[in-house]
């Protein structure tokens, strides 16, 4: 078994808090040119936060505030 490394888990992090807020974003049927104009954030930069690419967290507390939505963290073992 592989060692866990701090940098694996934030990639893993990221990539996954993106993938959730893509998936409200769908859910919502919002497009994202909608979501950057009403949540002030740029579109780049939440195209990037769904993709896992941006790491500044701040970036996700306020979207995460936009969608009115809280962030649940569930410790697993690794596959």
């Amino acid at each position: 078994m592989t060692e866990i490394t701090k940098s694996h888990i934030k990639t893993i992090f990221f990539k996954e808090l993106g993938q959730a807020l893509w998936l409200e974003r769908r859910n919502q049927r919002q497009k994202l040119c909608k979501v950057a104009l009403r949540s002030h954030l740029p579109h780049g930069l939440i195209d990037n936060m769904e993709r896992g690419i941006s790491t500044e967290i701040h970036n996700f507390f306020k979207l995460c505030a936009f969608y009115q939505k809280k962030i649940k963290i569930t410790l697993v073992d690794e596959e």
